[in-house]
Formats: C-alpha cells, structure tokens, sequence
C-alpha cells in the first residue's frame, strides 16, 4: 500500500506582463503594447484551455522579446499542460540560463524532468531551489518524491522531518514519513508519527487506515480490523480499508465476507486489477464459476496481457464445458507466457491446450 500522496508539481503561473517586466533595450524597439497584447492574447487562450493558441501567442512575444525569463516559464508551463516535457525542460533550460535564481523556473524544470524519469537531473533543480529557498515547501515535497524514485528512503526520510518542522499541521506529511518508516520496519516510530498525526486530525480516515496497516504488518490482526472497521464508520466505501478487511478474511477463510469487501473496494477503485483478481479467486474458492469468469474477464480488460488471468479464465470455463472459448483463452495464455520467457508454464498450457482436442 502506498501511502506517498506528494508528488512534483507546477504551480507556474500564466503571467501578465506589466511594461515594467520587459527589458528596456526592447521598449526602446518595440512598442510595450505589443508585448503586452501577445501575452494577454496567450491568457484569454490558456483560459480557453486552448494550449496550442496560448504557446503560439507566447512564441510571438517571445520573439519580440528573447530575454525574458517569464515568458520562457509560462512556456514550460504550457508544455506541461499538454504532457510535452521534452519541450518544456528546453524552453526552461533557457529560462534558467537567464536567471540561475528563478524558483519557479527551477521547480518547473524539476517537474518536467521528473515526468521524464530523469530524477537526477529533477533532484540537482529541487536542490537547487532550496539553496536559495530553504524553506521552500514545493520543492521539499518535490524533493522528497523523487528520492524515493531513487530508492532513497534515508534521504526521503530526512527531507520529510525538514518538512514538519517548517509545517507541523500538515497531515499529509506524516503520513509520507510514517509510511517510508513502516517500509523500513522503523514500527515504533512510524506508530509514533502516525500519533502525532491523529492529535492534529483524529477523524481522518487514510490516518486511521495507516494505523491498521501498520498493525497488520506487525501481525497484529485485531488491532488492524479495529482499525479498518473505525475507518469504514467514517467512510463506509473507503477502497483500502475494504480490501485490506477483505485480505484478512480470506485467510480466516471467511470467503462470503471477502467478497463483500472486495465488492466495496471495486466500485472504488474500479480501474485495479488486483481487486479483481481477488475477486475472481474468492468465487473459485466457493465454486461459483460464473462469477469467477465474469471477476477474470475483468481483470483481462484492465491488463489484457496478463496470461495468468487468461490461463485461469480458461480453466474455469473448462469447468463449465465450454471448450470453444476456453481453447481460445489458453492459447492466449499459451502465448503470453512464451513471450514472457515463461517457457515451464506455457509447455503446462500447451499440453492442457492438447489434451482438450484429444477429448473432441
């Protein structure tokens, strides 16, 4: 269970420029006007969320004016907007070349690079941020997030306390640290922070289901569905807390129970697989067949090249003696696990495969 809610982001700003903004060798050339019309042109089409017209416009003013480092950031902005990082990082590269102390253009670049999975490059602009705004809040949540992109849990750690102690209210935070020091097998501490979090906000559910997965990891099962059952009082559709209780009954073998968690957890999370699967095993367990298709189909349309999920899909319709679509499901997996390298498995299927044109 992840529980890291901060990731990089850009609060770059569209900006209008005042006469005062634009250099004074460009006043002297061409009219303020102008400028400031290309800008307000590339607003009103950001505003449209029209990204194409606004770029366009802020090119055109760009031209007129080539050394101006906001206009280069609201075009990184931009390019973020429409997920062109490549772009972005290059418009950015300029702008902090103009000026190695912009912040905003330094977290901009951040940002793009992070979404390129450069997270070096991401964590040299951060870093670069904070030496100039230590306490800069963006760029330490940032920060943190691309060191545990790194698999640096020491560094996230240490950059989590910087956090707390610029902004102890912020529940979100501890429960970024909380979680890195459960991944650690830190348990007394992260409780502790965890704790520290439930003064500030002692009803928030994500909080309360923090506590129980950290008692589950412990083995602790009682206190981790005393912790999940608070949560599903405040909110009785929370997805996590629902699978997690449905996780634990399945190895108490209560499958009925199960089920109805896991039920609760898909209409939340439709889009998880895993969920899916969970629900799919569980029907096999009490033999509803039918149901157990219907979970593995699922699971096929969320990741279609998945061959366990078509090799169980297979089997199950075996059960049903319909043998057509079976065939069709096990050559599926038959060759997923070939490509996969998974050559043990798909010689099994494949003799399965065998076997059922053998009978007729």
């Amino acid at each position: 269970m992840n529980l890291l809610f901060i990731a990089p982001f850009v609060t770059a700003v569209i900006l209008t420029l005042a006469p005062s903004a634009i250099a004074p060798s460009v006043l002297a050339q061409t009219p303020p006007s102008s400028i400031s019309n290309l800008v307000r042109q590339g607003r009103a089409a950001f505003a449209r969320r029209d990204f194409n017209g606004a770029i366009l416009a802020y090119r055109e003013a760009l031209a007129l004016d080539p050394k101006n480092v906001q206009i280069y950031v609201s075009l990184g902005f931009l390019y973020t907007q429409q997920l062109s990082y490549q772009e972005a990082v290059t418009v950015l590269a300029e702008a902090i070349q103009l000026d190695r102390r912009n912040v905003r253009a330094l977290i901009a670049m951040g940002y793009a690079q992070a979404q390129l999975n450069n997270f070096p490059a991401a964590q040299a602009a951060y870093t670069q941020v904070l030496a100039i705004a230590p306490n800069n809040l963006e760029a330490l949540q940032s920060l943190a997030y691309v060191q545990v992109k790194q698999n640096d849990p020491v560094g996230a750690i240490a950059t989590y306390r910087r956090l707390l102690a610029i902004d102890p209210r912020e529940v979100k935070t501890y429960l970024s640290l909380g979680y890195l020091l459960q991944q650690q097998r830190n348990y007394s501490q992260a409780l502790s922070i965890y704790k520290q979090a439930q003064r500030l906000s002692p009803n928030q559910p994500d909080l309360i289901y923090a506590i129980g997965n950290l008692y589950q990891a412990q083995g602790q099962v009682t206190q981790a569905i005393a912790s999940y059952r608070q949560v599903l009082r405040i909110n009785p559709s929370h997805s996590q807390a629902n699978l997690s209780i449905g996780q634990i009954l399945e190895q108490q073998g209560d499958w009925d129970g199960a089920i109805a968690a896991y039920r609760v957890s898909a209409s939340r999370n439709p889009r998880n697989a895993d969920i899916q699967r969970a629900i799919a095993k569980a029907y096999l367990e009490k033999n509803q067949l039918i149901d157990a298709i219907i979970a593995y189909r699922q699971v096929i349309v969320l990741e279609p090249q998945d061959p366990v999920a078509h090799h169980a899909l297979g089997l199950s319709l075996v059960q049903q003696n319909r043998i057509a679509e079976a065939l069709q499901s096990l050559q599926t997996a038959e060759r997923l696990y070939f490509q996969q390298r998974n050559e043990t498995t798909a010689a099994e299927v494949r003799k399965v495969i065998a076997d059922l044109r053998a009978k007729g």
